[in-house]
């Protein structure tokens, strides 16, 4: 869940939870049906006849539900449906259906309850017809990619596939549909009924309106003309519109029916009433949008308000640092003191009106070109004490708030201190204070965020000052946290102080101490190893919802990116414990390996990353058959592939097959990989002297048509192979290719305060702040090309432009998660490699600093110090977003060694700058005693050669 979103959060396990697959249970005794299988998944209950064959794919049927009507649309389904004798599924419990209909449920899949799959179209329409007669008027939302069955009705349908699903090239399983001609699309699932164009419907079709040309202009409650969309969600969409009786700009949100419905019968609608109501009583305050009108329209709700221009504080503050040059130092004292003052008035109004806002944070506050900030989207606000669904908007609400039950009273005033508290430290110090929840006993708060503060206080010299005003309003008690009176008398104080300077040591790099680094690395392999699920055949550790859809034996998501870290910390003093797990780990992959019949080339996605994995951890465990399986799998592995990037596609495999050819000396390894260079020379695209290596457009991946710089997806990533597999032949394509990226990336690089960004693609597009400086498609990972670029060439171009880089790493860490992929684990394997490279101190200490952010991020669970995933919000094992990568970084951090699924950096030029990594004659990386790849220095807390 990203931050700031805000999300209906789950409520424990209890019996209530069991009460649908009790329903179910129910139909089969009541139809005597005892042969039945009923299967449970994370997300479904499925239940089948016996010998029930499915087509692959073909017209179903879906039910919708609200949370409170689902028992009883279930009991009357199922009847019918098993009585036809028809396999099905439903949403497994209670929380699941809410989150079914949740506004962030996928517009696509929301509101889909009960999934039904007629053997043919004879039955589609009987059984249509049936369910539609048992669920008539009881309540449930639409459903957006389906076509309704009857107007005002639960039942809809649509086409798609029955059974399972593939490994698609994107390396994720989905399902794909096969046209009459053999064609294979991907079962896509749209905002809009959109069926194949070769599957002929099931029931007549409803006559569409003549007129062609260009879509005609919507008018909403005939008064309100759309100009375009700020956003869609499932709950309903967001609109700019021109009112068309006064000529002003209005902003109108959508409330579908029954969308977001909740256990007391409320849904979307009743909040966007309650939104009016609350805009009535504020009317005079000028602190949110003037009401215009609210109205109906096509049974869903609509509420017009005044637009407000403006960008929310979050990118607001990001916009205003970028414009005044201070990215480092922070917004000026005065600015921060003026607009939390600011800040506070806004609060006292709702307060005054009689109401608490429970979701006060910088997303829900507009700013203004005059500082003015304006509160919007003030739906939840309530009387203290009214009966109200839970809602949490993660590091901005109270403990109270998100400890409370899915249905209690409002919390009081207190509650919204603590969210304007959170709110002023992201304010002063662009940290997002999202932490992750202590299990099974919650630490207090303050201290966790006072321990993020304290690692930017240094340079952004209003930070310390307004720290004491931060800490007492997000006291965890909230009788003590500072009431509104006593935060205007503090920041009145501070008005009109001259601006502090930054501390004389701003510049120095956070320390981490080393039995903290330890710890996070002990306690997570111990997550590590006790949460192994070997006696499961779809993944050895649970991952997040889009990592549990990939392939479980890869790098990204699955097992061998675990397997990459057990490895390396089994070969480190004191890990020999960790063989078993290594040993365990490997023959898991090896027993999965043949139940997927299609491999796939990627290095972090496909099966290339897993044979390096196995080959490493044969290498450790002097394991010849092992060894033997891993490099018949690398053997196996196409190519020659259509994606030409390193976590998809070619330029992966190539990594891989150098890897291997390097560590075994075998040729077979050195000319598969001189294949996968050919096929880049031979795909790349040029214009006005730049290079591109497109995804091609007509691919089934979610990434067809993608043209990015980045490392994962685009150019740094197949220019670091090229530079590479330059070193295995006198031909000078390789180089001179590698060259060109080079230069393109130089072109198109963006200096930045001092550090630097690049557009994501050639199209100009550009990533977020919050990603723009990692790995996959920013600066870390077009920094990781460069360094390498400079090291092979002396050009001090790309040197200079790998240093900006680093200091674009450095700023980005307060809005990072200790993710590799696109967080903090990631950028520090660069800024080692850019210590590596030039033998300066400050880019390890760097390093070490972001270990120090990794450790604020952390949380308790079950007693063990433990790194969040990406979300910041959970635990999971997972390489590239989870927990194992960290610890994987904090490993080289402590105690040296290569960076993981990279080869050992390329020969130094001439004139180039001296290497610092010893190699061994298959040019493998090996640990030095000293130098850059000795135990990191962090500061004066990781001195070189500590102890393990």
């Amino acid at each position: 869940m990203s931050v700031g979103q805000t999300e209906h959060t789950r409520q424990p396990q209890d019996v209530a939870q069991l009460l649908l697959l009790d329903i179910a249970r129910l139909a089969l005794i009541r139809a005597g049906v005892e042969d039945w299988t009923v299967r449970r998944s994370s997300l479904w209950c499925l239940l089948a006849p016996p010998e029930h064959a499915l087509p692959p794919h073909g017209w179903k049927l879906h039910v919708s539900a609200t949370q409170l009507s689902a028992p009883i649309v279930l009991a009357r389904a199922a009847d019918v449906l098993v009585r036809a004798g028809c396999a099905f599924k439903f949403s497994r419990s209670l929380d699941m259906a809410a989150r079914m209909v949740s506004r962030n449920a996928e517009r696509g899949g929301g509101g889909k309850f009960i999934t039904a799959y007629p053997t043919d179209e004879e039955q589609f329409r009987l059984l249509a017809e049936r369910l539609h007669q048992a669920t008539y008027g009881l309540p449930g939302p639409g459903i957006l990619s389906d076509r309704p069955y009857r107007p005002g009705g639960l039942v809809h349908y649509r086409y798609g596939g029955f059974r399972g699903s593939e490994l698609g090239d994107d390396g994720t399983y989905e399902t794909l549909l096969t046209g009459p001609d053999g064609t294979r699309t991907r079962d896509v699932r749209r905002a809009w009924f959109d069926p194949p164009s070769w599957a002929g419907s099931p029931l007549p079709v409803p006559p569409r309106r003549t007129g062609g040309g260009s879509p005609r202009p919507v008018l909403l409650g005939g008064r309100f003309l759309v100009r375009d969309a700020i956003r869609h969600s499932y709950r309903g969409g967001v609109y700019r519109a021109v009112d068309q009786r006064t000529g002003e700009q209005v902003v109108v949100k959508q409330a579908r029916r029954h969308a977001d419905a909740d256990l007391t019968g409320a849904d979307a609608r009743d909040a966007l009433r309650n939104e009016a109501e609350v805009l009535r009583r504020l009317a005079h305050t000028d602190v949110a949008p003037r009401l215009v009108e609210l109205f109906t329209h096509q049974q869903d709700l609509f509420l017009a308000e005044e637009f407000i221009p403006g960008a929310h504080l979050y990118a607001w503050r990001a916009a205003e640092l970028a414009r005044t040059g201070r990215t480092d130092r922070g917004l000026p004292l005065a600015t921060v003191v003026r607009l939390a003052l600011r800040l506070t008035d806004l609060l006292a109004a709702v307060h005054d009106a009689g109401l608490v806002h429970r979701d006060f944070n910088p997303f829900n506050v507009m700013v203004g070109d005059d500082e003015r900030p304006r509160m919007v989207d003030l739906e939840l606000a309530v009387p203290p004490g009214t009966p109200v669904g839970r809602a949490v908007t993660f590091g901005y609400a109270s403990p109270e708030q998100r400890g409370s039950a899915l249905v209690d009273a409002a919390p009081q005033p207190a509650s919204d201190r603590f969210s304007l508290g959170a709110t002023i430290c992201h304010l002063v110090s662009g940290i997002n204070p999202v932490l992750l929840r202590d299990e099974p006993t919650e630490q207090p708060v303050a201290p966790r965020i006072a321990a993020l503060l304290d690692l930017v206080a240094a340079r952004m010299p209003a930070v310390p000052l307004l720290r004491p005003l931060i800490l007492g309003l997000t006291d965890d008690d909230p009788d003590r946290r500072w009431d509104l009176p006593r935060v205007r008398d503090f920041l009145t104080g501070l008005a009109g102080r001259p601006e502090p300077e930054p501390a004389a040591d701003a510049d120095v790099a956070a320390v981490l101490p080393i039995a903290d680094a330890d710890r996070l690395v002990r306690d997570g392999l111990a997550f590590l190893t006790t949460t192994m699920r070997p006696h499961r055949v779809d993944r050895l550790w649970r991952s997040g919802p889009f990592g549990e859809t990939t392939d479980p034996c890869a790098v990204q998501h699955g097992a061998a990116g675990v397997l990459s870290v057990l490895t390396l910390a089994a070969g480190t003093p004191g890990g020999d414990g960790l063989r078993d797990a290594v040993a365990g780990t490997a023959r898991w992959i090896v027993d999965q390996l043949p139940h997927e019949p299609r491999t796939l080339p990627g290095l972090y996605f496909g099966r290339s990353g897993t044979a390096w994995a196995l080959h490493d951890a044969a290498r450790l465990l002097a394991d010849p058959a092992l060894a033997e399986v891993a490099l018949d799998l690398a053997l196996r592995t196409p190519l020659r592939w259509p994606n030409p990037d390193v976590c998809h596609g070619t330029a992966g495999a190539g990594l891989a097959q150098l890897h291997l050819w390097r560590v075994t000396g075998d040729d077979r390894f050195r000319r598969r990989a001189l294949d996968c260079a050919d096929h880049l020379v031979a795909t790349v695209e040029r214009t006005d002297g730049r290079v591109m290596w497109p995804v091609p457009a007509d691919l089934l991946s979610e990434l067809a048509g993608l043209r990015q710089y980045g490392f994962g997806h685009g150019v740094a990533g197949v220019a670091t192979f090229l530079l590479a597999a330059a070193d295995l032949t006198d031909r000078p394509g390789y180089r001179d290719l590698a060259l060109a990226a080079g230069e393109t990336l130089v072109a198109v690089a963006e200096p930045d305060d001092g550090g630097v960004r690049w557009p994501t693609d050639d199209r100009g597009a550009s990533r977020a702040q919050a990603m723009a400086a990692h790995w996959c498609s920013g600066a870390s990972g077009i920094g990781t090309f460069l360094v390498r670029l400079w090291t092979a060439t002396g050009d001090d171009r790309y040197g200079d432009l790998a240093r900006r880089a680093a200091v674009t790493v450095r700023r980005a860490a307060a809005l990072a998660s200790p993710a590799a992929c696109h967080g903090l684990a990631g950028d520090g394997h660069f800024l080692l490699d850019l210590a590596d490279a030039t033998g300066e101190a400050r880019y390890r200490d760097w390093a070490g600093e972001l270990a120090a952010w990794m450790r604020a991020r952390a949380g308790l669970r079950d007693g063990r110090l433990l790194l969040p995933d990406e979300t910041l919000l959970d635990v999971v094992a997972d390489f590239h977003t989870g927990l194992s990568g960290a610890v994987g970084y904090l490993l080289r951090l402590r105690h040296g060694g290569a960076r993981p699924f990279l080869p050992a950096a390329p020969a130094t030029s001439a004139t180039g700058p001296a290497r610092s990594a010893a190699t061994d004659a298959s040019g493998a990386a090996e640990p030095a005693a000293t130098g850059a790849t000795e135990p990191v220095r962090h500061a004066t807390a990781l001195p070189a050669g500590s102890p393990a």
